[in-house]
């Protein structure tokens, strides 16, 4: 009934060759479907995360280099900027140094300076710094000291 010994292959059967599975049982142990199903879904997990970190990194080096390109147009538009407002700054402190103010407060911080390298004394030193001072803010800010002619 059980034939062990090796028969040829019938006319209506294909002979089978040795790489054939199941010509030859395998000496190495199958692994279980749902194992290789877990082990399968973990290599596409890493495959995944992996892929996601590499887009990641990608899109925050254009980010990156977009806002290089952001900052460096804005720092030409504020030496820019700074350009035209030190020019009207200038501009505006030779306005004001050139008003009847401007050069009566001058006048005083030059007669106090005058004063105070004739005879360097407290109040001469005092008076210097304040007077000057007070030039130096009108020049700055417009705002004249009280007493000062209009």
């Amino acid at each position: 009934m059980f034939d062990l010994e090796r028969r040829s292959p019938t006319p209506t059967e294909p002979e089978r060759t040795p790489f054939d599975p199941e010509s030859q049982p395998s000496d190495r142990p199958r692994l279980d479907p749902a194992v290789r199903f877990a082990l399968y879904a973990v290599g596409a997990l890493c495959l995944f995360i992996l892929t996601e970190r590499l887009v990641d990194r990608y899109h925050q080096r254009q980010a990156l280099q977009v806002l290089t390109e952001q900052l460096e147009l804005v720092e030409e538009s504020f030496e820019q900027m700074s350009a035209e407002q030190a020019a009207r700054v200038r501009a505006t402190r030779a306005q004001r140094a050139r008003s009847t103010t401007g050069q009566w407060l001058a006048g005083n911080c030059s007669d106090w300076t005058r004063s105070y390298e004739d005879m360097p004394t407290e109040t001469g030193r005092t008076e210097m710094r304040t007077h000057c001072a007070a030039y130096e803010r009108y020049l700055s800010s417009g705002i004249a000291p009280p007493g000062a002619p209009r």
